[in-house]
């Protein structure tokens, strides 16, 4: 069974692209522009309604983190449900693009209809990038320098099944199975200047 998976990190707002990339070569947020995640009046009344994820769904994603911050010497995140509505909103529109800033995406792709979604696969593919991790240019693995981000305290996560022919993908490919994996952190980490925030807040 052929499976695809596609990861996008925000270190800066993504702008549109045709197809799915990796946006990890792009500057880090400034410092002085890591915020809460804002909910804007478009989306209040939906965020207002959402029901929060089962908690079997929020320990798989607070585990999928946590393990893999505790091998790097950060504390353990926790759930943050305004977060999490934030990123079900954004996930339910099916756009390949970033929302804001402290925020990985990944997207799961299979020629089988009705797959079940795979947190850990999700959220294993941004743990993955740490050997590519450079330690001179604090770069080359942005979804997971995100993950392991020391001052990074919460996080809340969302995944929607996506209609073929979203994200990226044009309706005639054979993907009938389309996972959107969406979470947000708070604090934002990718900061910069890189020299500066890195070497504290990321231990390879």
């Amino acid at each position: 069974m052929k499976l695809t998976v596609i990861l996008l990190t925000a270190v800066l707002a993504a702008s549109a692209s045709p197809a799915p990339v990796d946006v990890d070569a792009r500057a880090p947020v400034a410092l002085d522009s890591r915020s809460p995640i804002d909910i804007d009046s478009r989306s209040a009344d939906a965020l207002a309604n959402r029901a929060a994820p089962p908690q079997s769904e929020i320990d798989q994603w607070l585990k999928a983190h946590n393990n893999e911050r505790a091998q790097h010497g950060a504390v353990a995140l926790v759930w943050n449900q305004t977060l999490s509505d934030k990123a079900a909103d954004w996930a339910s529109q099916c756009i390949w693009e970033h929302s804001n800033s402290g925020q990985n995406l990944a997207a799961w792709f299979s020629p089988q209809a009705n797959k079940p979604m795979n947190i850990s696969q999700g959220v294993g593919g941004w743990n993955a990038e740490e050997p590519d991790y450079n330690t001179t240019t604090y770069s080359g693995a942005g979804h997971w320098t995100q993950v392991v981000w020391k001052s990074t305290t919460s996080v809340g996560c969302a995944a929607y099944s996506c209609p073929p022919g979203t994200l990226g993908r044009k309706p005639t490919d054979p993907w009938k199975t389309l996972w959107y994996y969406v979470c947000n952190y708070y604090r934002p980490g990718n900061v910069s200047p890189r020299d500066k925030y890195y070497p504290i807040n990321v231990q390879p």
